[in-house]
């Protein structure tokens, strides 16, 4: 049994956001995003959800630096991403143009928290996963190892982690099983605000019933496939985003847990 102090030190960093159409036809899409401090004295993960009736904008950011570095990095890189969509999206764009307007965001996110690395905030840095979803079609944006993975009868991971053992795992020199609790498992190669900087782009179709499910490496590294399957046939984006951000808690991850399920 946990201590009750832990449990209330984890119901008291819970920060959600919660973001759904209830003006739009039963079929509109159900969307809920979770981020917790779990056994970290402080949370320096953010997450974001903006819905409009031309897309839904979703992501997972993961600050590094130490906490008034990383926390700041984090909610800048949202807060770039949020405006900077609003700004550039427009409905006739087509897919290769979302693809290029994000490249674009990324880039300039990567740049501002460059230019404010400075004093106690040098060498901050984030991950960022995000998703622009439009007519049950998703563009995913990535930089770092937060990723984002589809889930329905099975999981598919869409992202490819910037990571020190992902590069041994492409390169054969490591298997998946060792790269586990390979001691370079949180060094990444790639990051906003990071010595070394790239953004990858995905394009996915969104079926219904078809879940799309962004998450930071505190989730992602405590979680099983047969964990998140069963999760998704729950009734509600809600429902599933509490269930595996506890389970990933009671699996054992000592980071913060950000997660955000986008359901059509």
């Amino acid at each position: 049994m946990k201590n009750p102090g832990w449990f209330e030190k984890i119901a008291g960093s819970l920060r959600s956001i919660a973001g759904k159409h209830t003006d739009l036809t039963p079929a509109s899409p159900d969307i809920f995003g979770l981020t917790t401090t779990g056994k970290r004295p402080a949370n320096e993960d953010s997450i974001l959800i903006v819905s409009t009736d031309a897309y839904h904008l979703i992501a997972v950011a993961d600050g590094l630096g130490g906490h008034a570095a990383g926390d700041y990095a984090s909610n800048m890189a949202i807060r770039i991403l949020e405006k900077e969509v609003t700004s550039a999206f427009h409905d006739k764009m087509e897919i290769p143009e979302i693809k290029a307007m994000l490249r674009d965001i990324y880039t300039k996110i990567h740049e501002a928290i460059e230019e404010e690395s400075t004093g106690e905030r040098k060498g901050m840095g984030t991950t960022l996963v995000s998703a622009i979803i439009r007519n049950k079609e998703a563009v995913i944006g990535n930089t770092g190892d937060s990723r984002a993975y589809l889930v329905h009868e099975k999981v598919v991971q869409l992202t490819k982690d910037h990571s020190v053992v992902q590069s041994l795992i492409d390169e054969e020199i490591i298997t998946e099983e060792q790269a586990i609790n390979h001691p370079l498992k949180n060094l990444l190669s790639s990051s906003l605000g990071g010595a070394s900087f790239q953004v990858d782009l995905y394009h996915a179709k969104l079926v219904p019933g078809r879940m799309l499910l962004l998450c930071s490496d505190g989730f992602s590294g405590y979680m099983g496939v047969e964990e998140m399957v069963s999760a998704a046939i729950m009734p509600s984006a809600e429902e599933i985003v509490r269930r595996l951000v506890q389970s990933a808690l009671e699996n054992g991850s000592e980071d913060n847990v950000s997660v955000v399920a986008y359901r059509s």
